[in-house]
């Protein structure tokens, strides 16, 4: 391979080019997760992965029947994941954003009590598959003696997510909404510890592909310790190719299928 083909084969790896007729929730699983923060643009990089009549209609229903599930993931930030995968990974990923977390929670004078007692009033507020929109949310920190000032709001958001208590919902019209994790998609953890990493890295390289170690930790958000040693033990599952003495790694063999 040579330097100029780099971005030819990521597009294959991505199925921006040569894609397959899979649906939404397909497209999602073989990425591994995709960048939501812009909830329409994400919906379009899903449909564009997908089959070829797929619709922004098509991927909302794939949503609303929990097969896509929209949270905070690699790095913190929003992701679209597959149902099958958002629980491990959320396991795998959180424990160092937590620990991020509680910092800022002391920077913004959130005690370890206030954060549980607004954690336990998110829960009574949606337990039983209710889904309430971000100004309810708002609401509930309100009773809690908590403002949205200073980004404050927002930051609980993402804190019980973390924390693995919500997720989003879909979306009633332009606004999001906000449900229990455990009612959206389970308690269920599929993997963990190593094989969770393992897993992450295979799926990564197999849809970013050719990539480079770094390029996962960032995109990750791990440890180079962990990542290093998950890449050793996938073996020949992935292939190396020295590219300007930089080692890029991608899928040995066929894209994974979905699962």
């Amino acid at each position: 391979m040579e330097a100029d083909e780099i971005v030819g084969y990521r597009m294959g790896s991505q199925r921006i080019c040569g894609a397959i007729g899979i649906a939404p929730e397909e497209a999602v699983h073989t990425l591994g997760a995709l960048q939501a923060q812009d909830y329409g643009a994400a919906l379009w990089a899903i449909g564009l992965r997908s089959r070829p009549d797929t619709t922004k209609s098509d991927v909302e229903d794939a949503i609303s029947k929990k097969k896509i599930v929209r949270t905070w993931l690699m790095r913190g930030t929003i992701h679209f994941a597959s149902s099958l995968d958002v629980r491990w990974m959320a396991g795998l990923l959180a424990p160092r954003l937590i620990n991020i977390a509680r910092q800022r929670d002391r920077g913004l004078g959130l005690s370890d009590a206030v954060v549980e007692s607004v954690k336990s009033m998110f829960y009574e507020a949606l337990k039983g598959g209710k889904m309430l929109s971000r100004e309810e949310m708002y609401a509930i920190l309100k009773k809690c003696g908590i403002p949205k000032k200073d980004n404050l709001g927002y930051h609980m958001l993402y804190r019980a997510a973390w924390d693995g208590l919500i997720c989003f919902g879909p979306n009633d019209g332009k606004s999001p909404t906000f449900t229990l994790l455990d009612e959206w998609v389970g308690k269920e953890t599929r993997l963990e510890g190593d094989k969770a990493v393992e897993e992450l890295a295979l799926r990564y390289f197999s849809s970013h592909g050719p990539a480079t170690i770094k390029d996962f930790i960032w995109w990750s958000g791990l440890k180079a310790s962990d990542t290093k040693l998950a890449i050793s033990k996938l073996g020949s599952k992935l292939k190396e190719e020295v590219i300007n003495g930089t080692t890029y790694r991608m899928l040995s063999r066929k894209p994974l299928s979905f699962r």
